[in-house]
């Protein structure tokens, strides 16, 4: 085999694979973990504050899974809640995700149905005694 034909099947073997690299990632669903993304990153010093807020119970709050239920167990020092929401994210599907409102009980029970087994990330985010907080814990669910 002389050069020109190594050269030759060398460029080809690239750009197959440069082909079959583009359509992979082409067909690959690519969610934005936000719709309003540049809102939030204008407020981000909020967030920042909800965090310091909220780092206290991330160690505290537990999760549990029981046979028809995924349970968020509260510390008893956790704040009251004026209003909150529980958004379990789901990194490589949007669709999979659920928002469920979160409430002054300190066992917050979510249905297992409404998951699908894989990674969730859980966000708390709620407002208590005049204060932001936010918590961010991940689990992987069955």
């Amino acid at each position: 085999m002389n050069w020109g034909k190594g050269i030759t099947i060398a460029i080809i073997a690239f750009m197959t694979f440069i082909v079959v690299l583009i359509v992979n990632l082409m067909s690959k669903n690519v969610d934005l973990e936000y719709e309003d993304y540049y809102m939030r990153e204008v407020s981000y010093s909020d967030r920042i504050t909800a965090e310091s807020n909220g780092l206290p119970f991330v160690r505290t709050t537990r999760v549990q899974f029981t046979e028809d239920a995924l349970v968020i167990l509260l510390p008893d020092d956790f704040p009251a809640v004026d209003s909150g929401l529980v958004h379990f994210y789901r990194p490589d599907n949007a669709g999979a995700d659920v928002r469920m409102e979160l409430t002054n009980e300190k066992e917050q029970f979510f249905p297992i149905k409404l998951f699908k087994s894989g990674r969730y990330e859980i966000r708390m985010e709620w407002t208590g005694d005049g204060k932001p907080y936010f918590l961010k814990k991940t689990v992987f669910v069955q």
